[in-house]
């Protein structure tokens, strides 16, 4: 019979493996085909796995996505592969020990591959090499909301839960060197809502890009 306390985990590893519904990102009808076709060459399960959406501040899915996507100077936009969304990253920390957790998520995190979209998405083309992961995960919060009974949050919930800004804040940051744009790419995933960004950096110049964790989109 399993425990409670060791059915969470091997739930949340479920939720990893299971493809999970997602709203579509629209590109630009003449482009799609390109773009498509540069992806899937590229990367045949990309597509399958599904996206992270970032962009501006007003990114959005479904039609939307193409107006705001593309951000600096040149115009450039990405697309981080998914891997989990914020709920699930929460179940996952809750119901895991510190030692294999750290391990895991980066593993997990390693296998994201990073889609470049430029030339107003006349162009698609993904760096070749795996991401540096950075896991940071306060042990002093991992061992208060180990205790599924005590809240995790911010405000109220610091009076009697499990408080962040007293406790550190969980982040896991992924980092790709863009050697055809020479820029450095860095995503930022944090579980809070509207916390996660992408930072592009070449010399001074840093644009930064908002992007939504809530669930995986798909790219039509």
């Amino acid at each position: 019979m399993i425990g409670r306390r060791l059915l969470a985990p091997l739930l949340a590893a479920l939720c990893w493996a299971l493809p999970v519904a997602g709203d579509e990102l629209v590109l630009p009808r003449e482009r799609r085909a390109t773009v498509l076709r540069a992806i899937d060459e590229a990367c045949p399960d990309c597509r399958r796995t599904g996206f992270v959406l970032c962009g501006g501040p007003k990114v959005a899915s479904g039609p939307a996505f193409a107006a705001t996507a593309l951000q600096g100077s040149p115009r450039r936009g990405y697309l981080v592969g998914f891997v989990m969304t914020a709920a699930e990253f929460r179940n996952v920390v809750r119901g895991t020990r510190l030692t294999p957790l750290t391990e895991g998520l980066e593993r997990r995190f390693a296998r994201a591959r990073l889609v470049v979209l430029e030339d107003r998405f006349a162009r698609a083309r993904l760096p070749e090499q795996a991401p540096r992961v950075r896991v940071d995960l306060p042990s002093t919060l991992h061992a208060c909301v180990a205790d599924p009974a005590r809240p995790w949050g911010t405000g109220g919930a610091c009076r009697t839960g499990c408080c962040e800004k007293a406790l550190g804040r969980p982040a896991v940051t992924l980092t790709w060197f863009d050697l055809a744009a020479g820029e450095e790419i860095r995503f930022e995933f944090r579980h809070g809502a509207g916390e996660s960004r992408l930072v592009r950096t070449a010399g001074g110049r840093r644009v930064a890009y908002s992007c939504a964790t809530d669930r995986r989109y798909g790219l039509d």
